[in-house]
């Protein structure tokens, strides 16, 4: 019964919800309407489960009424995580799915650090070129971006969405000034970047760990700087590919493009109009940069699959790496008609890499 199925890993919230008939999430239908195309079941398993031996808790689909039901079941053999790795009982209960003989994928065994994933890409003397100066979050690394950049990023290491970012930029006065989000309106505010500041974000240093990563001058459009969603997973035949990319437009008078902070969404040629700059040759540049940014954190993190890489790009056409999301969330995609294959692309691709690695099990 159990031979072809493989285990979704979820948020304990999710499952929640799936167990106690609220809802199901879109993107699990679409998995679920996938893994059926290749023979394939699916039962979802809950981050915060508690494993009896190589057994464990899990929601099945009940063919009578449709309706999910929680049953004991053995560690599926296949297991694609969709849950957040900042929590250590998450990252220990996949590990123990691996020791236990299951091919897990979408993991690795530490937090997600911004600053670890630079320092990894560094070894890769073909990649430096594409990667901003980033450094260690402390006040001797303050004081070095301060003689030696001219615009900065100051970002938490665990952080996503744009939760919590400085910038710090020296402008035609002289002056240094600190932007940062408003904590009551939308929009950021603006302050000298005074010796009472600068001790303020060392201060912070302290408390929290964080990167001073150098400011990509962006491409603009409309006077509005973008940059890139490119998401690299692997594929049905086991490689790497892009499954799409994406231009993250800024808010008007803002310098972050997260979607979630306001951000829109279009494709590279509606944003990118350099009409003297090839924009198929700026595509490949990109496609070849992101799979090799994935094999080249795969030699470490052998379980990834699934990554969202945000990648800037100069006015030029130069592409550079800003950060890498292990769990990228896509629900704006699927609310606009016009980016709804892009949605469900990067939602089959990775059962396809399962029925992958099921096909390489004896």
């Amino acid at each position: 019964m159990y031979r072809r199925m493989i285990g979704i890993f979820i948020p304990k919230h999710h499952y929640e919800s799936m167990k106690n008939e609220y809802s199901l999430h879109p993107s699990y239908a679409q998995y679920e309407s996938t893994a059926e195309f290749y023979q394939l079941s699916v039962c979802f398993l809950c981050s915060d489960s508690t494993i009896y031996s190589d057994n464990i808790h899990a929601l099945l689909r009940d063919t009578e009424n449709n309706k999910f039901k929680e049953k004991m079941i053995p560690i599926p053999k296949v297991v694609y995580n969709r849950a957040h790795l900042n929590n250590k009982k998450v990252r220990q209960t996949l590990f123990h799915f691996i020791q236990s003989g299951s091919k897990v994928f979408n993991y690795i065994p530490i937090m997600n650090s911004k600053y670890f994933v630079h320092q990894l890409l560094e070894k890769e003397e073909h990649l430096i070129r594409y990667l901003p100066t980033t450094l260690k979050g402390n006040g001797k690394n303050l004081e070095y971006a301060l003689q030696h950049m001219e615009n900065l990023f100051i970002k938490p290491c665990y952080s996503s969405i744009g939760k919590g970012i400085m910038n710090i930029q020296k402008e035609v006065d002289d002056d240094w000034y600190l932007y940062k989000k408003h904590t009551t309106k939308k929009g950021w505010e603006k302050s000298l970047f005074n010796s009472v500041e600068v001790n303020r974000v060392k201060r912070l240093f302290k408390q929290h760990p964080f990167i001073i990563q150098e400011r990509i001058p962006l491409a603009t459009f409309q006077n509005r700087p973008f940059d890139l969603r490119v998401v690299v997973q692997k594929d049905g035949t086991g490689n790497w590919m892009i499954s799409g990319i994406v231009a993250k437009l800024a808010p008007e008078g803002h310098v972050i493009t997260n979607v979630a902070r306001g951000g829109e969404i279009g494709l590279l040629q509606d944003y990118f109009t350099h009409r003297e700059i090839s924009i198929q040759d700026t595509q490949k540049k990109i496609n070849t940069l992101g799979v090799d940014i994935a094999k080249a954190l795969e030699k470490n993190w052998p379980h990834i699959s699934d990554l969202g890489l945000d990648v800037g790009i100069t006015e030029n056409g130069t592409p550079y790496f800003i950060e890498c999301n292990l769990r990228g969330q896509y629900g704006v995609f699927r609310k606009k008609k016009d980016y709804l294959p892009f949605w469900e692309k990067i939602h089959d691709t990775p059962i396809e890499y399962a029925n992958y690695l099921m096909n390489q099990i004896k």
